[in-house]
C-alpha cells in the first residue's frame, strides 16, 4: 500500500522538480465547499483549473490513478496554531485541514500515490500576479483555491 510522500517547498516560489513526475500532474487545494484542482500537462505545458466537491474529487482521483502524479496541499502538516481572523477563521482552516486529511486517506486506501506539500504561501497570490507568473488568460477568472492548486503544479 503506498504511503503519502511528504515534501517541503522551503520558501521557494515553486516546488522542486527533483521527483520523476507523470506527464500529467494534479494539484489539489482542499476546501470544505469545493476544492481547487489543477491539471498540468508537462508535454504541452498547458494548465487547466477547476473546482470539485469532495465526491466529485474522489471519482476524479480514481479515474486519474496511474495516469498522473497527485500533489496535495497538506495544511495539516503545518503546526502553526495562530490564524489571523480569530476563532471563525481558525474553524474554517481546521475544517479545510480535515478535508485534506480525508483526501490523503482516500488516496492511500485506494492505492493512489499522493505527494503531500506543506503550504508555501501561494494563497497570497492575487489573480493578476497568478496570471503574470503562469501566463493564465486574465479574462478567465480564478479564485484562491484554483490559484493555489495551479501553483502546486505549474512548471513541473
Amino acid at each position: 500500500m503506498p504511503k503519502a510522500l511528504k515534501t517541503n517547498a522551503k520558501g521557494s516560489n515553486f516546488p522542486p522538480a527533483q521527483k520523476k513526475y507523470h506527464s500529467l500532474v494534479i494539484g489539489i487545494d482542499p476546501d470544505v465547499d469545493k476544492s481547487g484542482v489543477s491539471i498540468w500537462n508537462r508535454h504541452t505545458r498547458k494548465l487547466s483549473l477547476l473546482q470539485l466537491n469532495l465526491w466529485e474529487l474522489f471519482a476524479f482521483l480514481k479515474e486519474m490513478n496511474d495516469k498522473a502524479t497527485i500533489r496535495l496541499e497538506a495544511g495539516h502538516m503545518d503546526k502553526r496554531t495562530w490564524h489571523q481572523g480569530g476563532n471563525s477563521m481558525a474553524k474554517r482552516v481546521g475544517a479545510n485541514n480535515e478535508i485534506g486529511r480525508q483526501i490523503e486517506k482516500f488516496c492511500i486506501d485506494n492505492s493512489i500515490n499522493v505527494e503531500l506539500v506543506k503550504p508555501a504561501g501561494y494563497s497570497s497570490f492575487t489573480h493578476e500576479r497568478f496570471c503574470k507568473v503562469t501566463g493564465w488568460n486574465e479574462k478567465i477568472k480564478t479564485n484562491p483555491e484554483k490559484r493555489v492548486a495551479g501553483l502546486l503544479v505549474f512548471g513541473l
